[in-house]
């Protein structure tokens, strides 16, 4: 569920930024990028307290906001450069046609940037499944935790039984290699868009 959101306003920060005149746009480019250089681990002690200040604390609400709070800066720099990469007279016909920016958002640019999208959403969907940090950070019921803390506790203190830690594991391991063969081509094709350019 993240993920799609993370995505949905990804998609649309990139596209009002490589489409329309906004001041400082470059600025606010290099601002989200450089968010995502920050290591993570300086960013816990805030991170939790600002999810107590503001009383999500121990909910998934907090940590749907983290992760798309975290995400958006890398989807938005990854969506900007590929839609700049589309091509004007595409924009310019449509308009010509009749269409305003929402109508060419909808039927041009979303369906054009499938392969980029298919690409990040399995990104997306490896990286918040497969998240420890933020949510031992922001959460504390354990039957709230997701499957990667469940697995961290199936490791005991003074001995481990790693057959159950690696049949777990390897139960963990199905749902993101689900998502990956559903979009293996559009996968493949967003990673090669622009070698050939």
């Amino acid at each position: 569920m993240g993920g799609l959101r993370l995505l949905a306003l990804s998609s649309v920060a990139a596209y009002a930024l490589s489409r329309f005149d906004i001041p400082g746009r470059r600025t606010i480019l290099l601002t989200m990028l450089a968010g995502n250089l920050l290591p993570p681990q300086i960013l816990l002690v805030p991170v939790a307290a600002i999810t107590e200040a503001i009383g999500i604390a121990d909910t998934r609400t907090a940590l749907v906001v983290v992760q798309v709070g975290f995400g958006i800066g890398f989807y938005t720099f990854v969506l900007h450069g590929f839609m700049r990469s589309l091509p004007t007279e595409v924009f310019e016909a449509a308009r010509l046609d009749g269409a305003g920016p929402g109508g060419i958002f909808w039927r041009i640019v979303l369906p054009l940037s499938r392969p980029a999208l298919a690409a990040l959403a399995a990104l997306a969907t490896t990286w918040i499944f497969n998240d420890l940090i933020w949510a031992m950070t922001v959460l504390r019921t354990e039957s709230k935790f997701p499957i990667t803390a469940a697995l961290l506790n199936l490791q005991g203190g003074y001995a481990s039984a790693w057959n159950v830690v690696a049949a777990g594991s390897l139960l963990a391991a199905v749902p993101t290699a689900i998502v990956f063969f559903m979009f293996q081509k559009q996968f493949v094709s967003g990673l090669l868009v622009g070698a050939n350019k």
